[in-house]
């Protein structure tokens, strides 16, 4: 593979099984409406005013004429970047286009803006049509991409890693001699409450999932997809669980739809906001690609059609198959959580804190990053939107490692088992109760409030949040929350019934004694004193525990 080529692929940061798809790295800088200048190359026609959207569509037609006019542009491998460049002059010649930009990626990507307001966007390779790896740029830096307000005091990126193969996330918990139950059915005695709901929104389930490999292998979890067990996983622990495929959720519902959940779990291809040129000021925006197709005469739930909403920099338009890509002032304008909410967003620069791609100076081609003070990602959209916590990457989401990071997220949130991921001394277990913090605690002192992003490959996985800890279940709502948290896993490690912080309420908390390891070895395991909320809380978090463990099972 030609050098220069296999470095320019970074940008795009994708291989196949990496979710990033037909924007990733592909220059998502959301114009304001009504920008001017130059970017790259610039249109012939000035600044006019307001595009109409017969216009705009014959444009986008006279773009796509321009492209296919182009034989060079005809194969399915990457071209050069004077290639990619000669592409971009001569898109900014046709009439209506303000600005058109080669992003600088090893894959073809260019930003359109319209002579009015609006952001086509163009892409010559898909990312699930590639079958190479893309080379990361020497000596780059993942510890300069923590966001320096959401992320203030974490630590470089720790390095982790996880298994690939099945049958590795979960272990049955022992059952008890003295009273075998091996399904857990005294553990039913024990009455919790809802805990709330998740929406699990998969953008391109449809497309990705149609060509097989990625769902079926790396979305694999011991013979079921990843969604499904997420759900019976979610479902064990006391959530509904609703999946919504596709564009089921859109620019025009996203709010009334979303708005609702505990958690919203969104996955799909996503793109960086592409380089920063000197000779011109806008403002960087990440995007999600979505399949929902333009309708200019749709509105979006803040009353703006989609026409007004694209010239407005909330949605970008893809230039071949013109689906919506929103961009984080879609969040900022129409988004108003109902409840206590985490997000949890798996596309590609989602968290992004800085500018970063190839970009063009003296010496030409360069991979290089630039802080941005108009930088806006997603995480920061829901944050000032009062989400409590969002967690999304940094740098490419593959796919294997959106699994990894789902499963093992839930698992600790659910109190569930996995043999791979060890509590600190002396706890032999988790406690079932944790905050959303704690899943980026460094491995080594997991008991420590010291945080860091993970690093595995290319991934790079973060949490904006606040710095209280968040605990989104029900019976995680006490104060401290993980009461009788040593007698939690003395439970779970014996195979005791949940029923048993019950009985050592009846027998000894509630008669204001605190028994010593010779009097109950069980019992003095609690803390005292305690109350009958504190009791069903903590068998609430055993039952659960055991339930979403088997619901992690094959």
């Amino acid at each position: 593979m030609n050098a220069r080529i296999a470095r320019g692929l970074v940008a795009a940061g994708v291989v196949l099984g990496v979710m990033c798809g037909a924007a990733c790295g592909s220059g998502s800088s959301g114009g304001t409406s009504g920008s001017s200048g130059t970017s790259g190359s610039s249109g012939t026609s000035g600044s006019s005013g307001s595009v109409s959207t017969d216009q705009a569509e014959a444009v986008r037609q006279q773009v796509l004429s321009a492209v296919a006019e182009d034989p060079r542009f005809a194969v399915d491998t990457p071209l050069t970047h004077d290639d990619y460049q000669a592409l971009a002059d001569k898109i900014a010649r046709v009439p209506g286009v303000l600005s058109s930009t080669y992003v600088g990626d090893g894959l073809g990507g260019i930003r359109i803006t319209m002579d009015g307001g609006g952001v086509f966007e163009w892409r010559h390779i898909d990312d699930d049509d590639i079958q190479y790896s893309p080379a990361m740029p020497d000596n780059f830096d993942f510890g300069t991409l923590n966001d320096p307000t959401n992320n203030a005091g974490f630590k470089a990126p720790e390095v982790v890693s996880g298994p690939r193969a099945s049958g590795t996330f979960a272990t049955h918990f022992p059952v008890a001699t003295d009273a075998p139950d091996p399904t857990y059915k005294a553990d039913d005695a024990v009455a919790c409450p809802k805990e709330g709901s998740i929406a699990i929104v998969d953008f391109y389930y449809t497309e990705v999932k149609h060509k097989g490999l990625l769902y079926n292998n790396e979305f694999d979890i011991d013979g079921m997809e990843l969604w499904d067990r997420l759900k019976a996983m979610g479902e064990a622990a006391g959530f509904t669980v609703d999946i919504f495929h596709d564009d089921q959720v859109n620019a025009s519902n996203l709010n009334t739809v979303l708005s609702k959940y505990t958690y919203v779990l969104v996955n799909g291809h996503g793109s960086a906001p592409g380089p920063i040129n000197t000779d011109r000021t806008h403002e960087a925006l990440v995007t999600f690609v979505t399949p929902e197709k333009y309708d200019a005469k749709k509105h979006t739930e803040d009353g703006k059609t989609y026409e007004e909403a694209w010239k407005a920099g909330f949605i970008n338009r893809s230039v071949k198959e013109d689906q919506v890509r929103w961009t984080p002032r879609l969040i900022q304008a129409v988004y108003t959580p109902q409840v206590s909410q985490h997000w949890l967003i798996s596309t590609c620069f989602s968290m992004l804190p800085t500018t970063l791609g190839f970009m063009k100076g003296e010496n030409g081609w360069t991979w290089r990053q630039e802080a941005n003070t108009d930088f806006y990602n997603f995480g920061k959209a829901l944050r000032e939107k009062q989400v409590k916590t969002v967690f999304g990457y940094v740098f490419t989401g593959e796919v294997g490692t959106i699994a990894r990071n789902h499963m093992k997220f839930f698992r600790r949130t659910f109190g569930g088992y996995f043999d791979k991921d060890r509590p600190p001394s002396p706890q032999t277990f988790w406690p079932t109760c944790m905050s959303s913090q704690t899943f980026f605690r460094l491995s080594a002192t997991p008991q420590l409030a010291v945080y860091a992003n993970k690093l595995e490959g290319t991934s790079l996985y973060t949490m904006y949040t606040q710095s209280d800890p968040v605990y989104l279940r029900q019976t995680c709502r006490g104060s401290p929350p993980n009461v009788h948290s040593m007698m939690q896993d003395f439970v779970l490690q014996v195979g005791t019934p949940a029923t048993a912080f019950q009985t050592c309420w009846d027998e000894w908390w509630s008669k204001g004694k605190d028994p010593t390891g010779i009097q109950d070895a069980l019992c003095s395991k609690g803390e005292y004193p305690t109350n009958t909320a504190d009791v069903q809380r903590a068998g609430c978090n055993v039952k659960i525990a055991r339930k979403v463990t088997n619901a992690m099972l094959p």
